[in-house]
């Protein structure tokens, strides 16, 4: 027993198994990222001119500056290594074995960059769009945490000092994850925004979809944490929708999904244009946009069939500014007093009066009439 248990120390076999670990990690995440893509390699004929948008260029190449920079440490980080084993230092067994296994971190790193190249290619071959996605944030995660768990085994291993390298991690932890928080959103939310109005949207819509929400939030330099990307997606996309049925469009099904479909790429085509375009739709996505930068609470309509809805300024210092919606629909409003009026046509069928504060959430159930 004592030999199998000093075998499985063994520097070599901590390696390899590490190295092997993190692999599988990386490749696991990575197919679930490929599962999700929009539209699937070689599904639909997609005729590729090589004309990417603004966004598209600007966000891979940040994608690939990262992927590259994260690539270059664990590669000089790697070599650095080599060279220590191979001077002939006498080491003690302990930080021997925190060695080799950082070093099989850093090839699951540099594993993890070979991924997001393959995932960079899928891309191309899919939809553009999916860039935005987890098929290339997935692997540039796992480059950043595998680096920095090799990191974090070194300084332990090295320097002895557990207790100041857990306080290293914790601060560096504390500096990164709000960052990374504010996520790009995702595919699943604008699926899930879609089904829950009944919207059959196609799969370029939801493309479309997704560069509207991020390019509107980069515009406004809107930072939303992960746990509420959705919320900005839905506040964003009940703006267009209501815009598509105020126009005489379908509200649900495949019909109000082809209906939503164009304004969605008009939209994303001027949210994308150097200069924002003018138009009541754009100014109301602007609007929406800007209550993400200040402390503002959620109202959350939801009724038993379709109706118009009017949500008025009741506050001591308003003008009785008002927002309109189509149930169902979420907004976001800085605290105050708001009057809730629901129509079916010309008939008020639903009212009330509620206090809005701070980052509080109200749902509000319609009852059927």
């Amino acid at each position: 027993m004592r030999k199998w248990r000093e075998r499985l120390r063994s520097p070599l076999l901590l390696f390899f198994g590490t190295m092997l670990v993190g692999m599988s990690i990386a490749t696991l995440l990575y197919r679930c990222a490929d599962a999700g893509l929009l539209t699937k390699p070689g599904a639909v004929a997609r005729s590729y001119t090589g004309n990417a948008t603004d966004v598209q260029k600007l966000y891979l190449e940040s994608r690939n500056s990262t992927s590259e920079l994260l690539f270059k440490i664990a590669f000089t980080a790697f070599g650095a290594l080599v060279a220590f084993v191979l001077s002939g230092a006498r080491r003690a067994a302990s930080v021997e074995r925190g060695i080799f296994s950082a070093a099989g971190l850093l090839l699951s790193a540099m594993y993890a960059a070979f991924l997001y190249q393959i995932g960079a290619s899928r891309c191309m071959e899919a939809s553009l769009d999916d860039m935005f996605g987890p098929i290339l944030n997935y692997p540039i995660l796992c480059q950043f945490w595998f680096l920095f768990v090799a990191v974090m085994v070194i300084a332990v291993a090295l320097f002895r000092g557990p207790r100041r390298a857990a306080v290293a991690a914790a601060i560096i932890i504390t500096l990164v994850v709000p960052r990374v928080a504010s996520a790009q959103t995702s595919v699943g939310c604008v699926r899930d925004w879609a089904k829950s109005r009944s919207v059959e949207l196609p799969s370029s819509a939801q493309a479309d979809a997704i560069a509207l929400v991020n390019r509107m939030a980069a515009r406004q330099r809107v930072e939303v944490p992960k746990g509420d990307r959705c919320e900005l997606a839905e506040t964003l996309l009940d703006t267009v929708r209501y815009s598509t049925i105020h126009d005489g469009q379908p509200a649900s099904g495949a019909a109000g999904g082809a209906a939503l479909a164009a304004v969605l790429h008009t939209a994303r085509v001027s949210a994308e244009s150097p200069n924002l375009s003018p138009g009541a739709l754009m100014t109301d996505l602007v609007s929406v946009a800007e209550f993400w930068k200040t402390p503002s609470g959620i109202i959350d309509i939801d009724a038993r069939k379709p109706l118009f809805i009017t949500i008025t300024d009741r506050g001591p210092r308003s003008r009785g500014t008002q927002w309109l919606r189509y149930t169902r629909c979420v907004l976001r409003l800085p605290p105050g007093h708001y009057g809730i009026r629901a129509a079916d046509g010309t008939r008020i069928v639903y009212s009330a009066e509620i206090d809005l504060a701070r980052d509080a959430r109200i749902p509000i159930d319609v009852p059927k009439p």
